[in-house]
């Protein structure tokens, strides 16, 4: 019998952590903060692509926002901004489901220690955004790249 109930209450556990994992604790004072959804970059981008919630919270602010000028002459140009909490539009990743209808392919194209650059691409189109995030006591999106044309 015990071995029967011991991994029937791991399973259970488990299904409760990965479903129910808040995106905020309460400290101490019941102050609310942020809690991490992974420290190991594939647990905290499925995290992030899903939620909005774990989006907004794991975004530094101000977000640096670069963009291509189409109307700049002699060619299009990049265009850096940073982007203040209440200028960012969230979800600013599609989840799995609207990436899958959309037909957009997420790659990673550099894994550092604490950096990470995945791209957002739809082939055979000029569709392409890049997400730079940095790990400092958690992952955090700091900037985005829309090279699309």
């Amino acid at each position: 019998m015990r071995t029967v109930v011991y991994p029937l209450v791991c399973a259970v556990v488990l299904a409760m952590v990965s479903v129910c994992n808040p995106v905020y604790g309460r400290d101490g004072a019941g102050k609310k903060y942020p809690v991490c959804p992974g420290r190991d970059f594939s647990v905290f981008i499925q995290a992030f692509s899903e939620s909005r919630e774990v989006q907004q919270a794991f975004t530094h602010y101000p977000l640096q926002q670069l963009r291509l000028d189409s109307n700049a002459e002699p060619e299009p140009k990049p265009v850096v901004r940073k982007l203040g909490r209440d200028q960012v539009v969230f979800p600013v990743l599609p989840n799995a489901a609207e990436r899958k209808q959309q037909s957009l392919l997420l790659r990673v194209d550099k894994r550092k220690a604490n950096v990470v650059k995945l791209t957002l691409l739809k082939a055979d189109s000029g569709y392409q955004v890049s997400y730079v995030f940095r790990r400092t006591s958690c992952w955090q999106l700091v900037r985005m790249e829309d090279w699309s044309l």
